[in-house]
């Protein structure tokens, strides 16, 4: 107070941003930009307060005064590229990474970035091409471990990843083996991805496989031990599931994901009122806003499946409430509106804010396609549904809405076609997704649409409604 230097008051925002007082260390570092405006620490500090309070399009703006101030320093261009791929500015973050690797080459962390937005933008191969050039790079350095297995422990859990993501479940189950292969500490982590990728493979055989070998290595391992409940529940064993999970209660805040995991296992088995007691349950530890979040967001799931669609939208307006920007809610909420014909431009409006958080995910692409058809924008639907199949290959519901969209423009081939591939993904489903109504509506109108071109091609020839 006696003599505000800008050195000092650096020293002071970088003590409130330690205790977490982001918003007094932003006051601070401003003072100190005030003070000296050429002076790159304060705005870096700026920057790193801004980053953390998720103020990204104000911590851009320093990153690119930082840039400009010492533009040789390859971590602000790195920084720029973190935010413009948070921020969903793809192409901005790719050139912010060309501008990094230009002024670092071989950095791992320049490069683990560059995976980043490449698997971002649905580039998968490349992507797997620059984090196995990383893991190449490394093994043939001279770092020791234990630094050396660390790196590598991140960049095989990154592999694995996209690996899943772009549909190689083999090469993703390899690479998870190469992490088991550095040491316990990571066996034990690459145990977790293992099981979830058979998971996402709809191998529930080998996940509980895997998961009981896992549990009887590590039995302490809390994650491990959740993870096969879950996966009982994913085969309808709810009982066991819970029990499974009760066993996990320690009476003290963390509860609250056990909760919210036997709402899940209730939820899948239709158990709806178990559902609704958990949550409650989950409610009563809740204390901070995304904890809440989650808490509104499963309850209005619930309420939807039982159909108390005003109860469910009541929470979704909730969850926005704490939070505009929740993307799952905003999705959830906007396909319960269009699937039932309703307040659709509303529905449209609602899956677009869930697609600007999230523009590669196909479940809301899904869900924007499928407003569009209601609304009889067919054109519109069909791109976005093909969109959405690219990025779940096996989904069902994906596929049979495109079947849908295919029908009325009249491409009844491509519809039959996208119909018979539902059909087939729907007897790969985990027991407690499947959906004997949607299955027996999905074979009528395969069936039909069948007859259809085999009359046609009676009439018309075998070019017919190509």
């Amino acid at each position: 107070k006696t003599d505000p230097k800008a050195g000092l008051l650096d020293l002071l925002g970088d003590a409130y941003s330690q205790l977490h007082q982001a918003a007094k260390a932003e006051e601070v570092y401003r003072q100190a930009i005030t003070l000296e405006p050429d002076e790159p620490s304060h705005h870096r500090g700026l920057a790193q307060v801004l980053m953390s309070e998720e103020k990204f399009p104000q911590a851009l703006d320093e990153y690119k005064r930082l840039a400009a101030l010492d533009p040789d320093d390859p971590d602000n261009y790195l920084r720029i590229a973190e935010i413009d791929r948070q921020m969903h500015k793809l192409d901005d973050a790719e050139q912010a990474i060309a501008q990094a690797k230009e002024r670092a080459p071989g950095n791992l962390e320049v490069t683990y970035s560059e995976a980043m937005i490449y698997e971002a933008q649905g580039r998968y191969d490349d992507a797997i091409r620059v984090l196995s050039g990383a893991i190449t790079s490394v093994k043939s350095g001279a770092d020791p471990a234990p630094s050396n297995r660390r790196t590598l422990a991140i960049l095989f859990e990154q592999l694995g990843r996209v690996y899943r993501e772009a549909g190689n479940n083999t090469a993703a189950l390899n690479t998870f083996n190469d992490l088991a292969a550095l040491g316990d500490e990571e066996a034990q982590r690459a145990s977790v991805l293992i099981i979830d990728t058979y998971r996402a493979d709809r191998d529930l055989a080998h996940a509980l496989e895997a998961a009981d070998k896992a549990v009887a290595k590590y039995p302490q391992d809390r994650d491990l031990r959740i993870t096969r409940a879950l996966l009982l529940g994913d085969k309808g064993e709810a009982d066991p599931a819970a029990a499974q999970l009760r066993e996990l209660l320690t009476h003290t805040p963390q509860d609250i994901e056990i909760y919210l995991d036997l709402s899940q296992i209730y939820q899948q088995s239709h158990r709806f009122p178990d559902a609704e007691s958990a949550l409650a349950q989950a409610n009563q530890l809740a204390t901070r806003g995304s904890d809440k979040e989650m808490v509104e967001f499963m309850l209005g799931g619930v309420f939807e499946q039982e159909k108390k669609y005003d109860q469910a939208e009541d929470e979704f307006k909730q969850v926005l409430t704490l939070n505009p920007r929740n993307a799952p809610a905003l999705n959830y909420y906007g396909y319960m509106l269009a699937d039932r014909g309703q307040r659709l431009p509303e529905a449209t409006d609602l899956v677009k804010r869930a697609l600007a958080e999230d523009p590669q995910n196909g479940a809301y692409l899904d869900s924007l396609g499928w407003a569009y058809y209601k609304q009889g924008r067919l054109p519109e639907a069909e791109e976005a549904l093909r969109k959405a199949v690219d990025h779940e290959r096996n989904d069902p519901t994906i596929l049979d809405h495109l079947g849908d969209v295919y029908f009325k423009r009249g491409k009844i081939d491509l519809a039959v076609a996208q119909w018979q591939r539902a059909l087939e993904e729907w007897h790969h489903v985990l027991p407690t997704e499947n959906n004997p109504d949607k299955v027996a509506a999905l074979e009528e109108k395969l069936s039909s649409a069948r007859h259809r071109v085999a009359e046609e091609k009676k009439t018309n020839g075998p070019g017919a409604l190509r």
